[in-house]
């Protein structure tokens, strides 16, 4: 298993993918045809978003819970 102290790498990872998957939003709602409500392609790229989104906010869950564990495990 990968030690979840390590912050850097997953960080920069999620960002770069959630800072790309926004662009390629913008760029499909620009260049596709009017249509009423959403087009397949962007339901498809705003789920791949919310999935990114969600893979932050669950590491930096585990990222808090593991910082609270480890001053835990030094107080006692």
């Amino acid at each position: 298993m990968i030690d979840p102290a390590v912050v850097p790498g997953r960080m920069t990872l999620l960002v770069t993918l959630f800072l790309v998957l926004i662009n390629i939003f913008n760029s499909i709602t620009v260049r596709s045809p009017k249509v009423e409500g959403f087009s397949a392609v962007s339901a498809w790229v705003l789920s791949c978003i919310l999935f990114v989104f969600g893979a932050l906010i669950g590491y930096a869950g585990i990222s808090v819970s593991y910082t609270h564990l480890r001053a835990h495990e030094t107080r006692h």
